[in-house]
């Protein structure tokens, strides 16, 4: 389970948009949104592409 919170925070923290993020790991916009709004949670595999693209340890989020 990915936190919201937490995923805004550090997008925040690295100046980032929900758009860049899912363009930088091959999702929509729409999947990151509701990952951020705890809708729906990423697989193990879009977790780490997440993680790596945020520069960020996977238990982070």
């Amino acid at each position: 389970m990915i936190s919201g919170k937490k995923l805004k925070q550090i997008l925040l923290f690295r100046k980032l948009t929900q758009k860049e993020l899912a363009i930088m790991v091959g999702l929509t916009d729409a999947a990151i949104r509701n990952y951020e709004l705890e809708n729906r949670s990423p697989s193990i595999e879009q977790l780490r592409k997440i993680a790596d693209a945020l520069e960020c340890d996977i238990y982070l989020l």
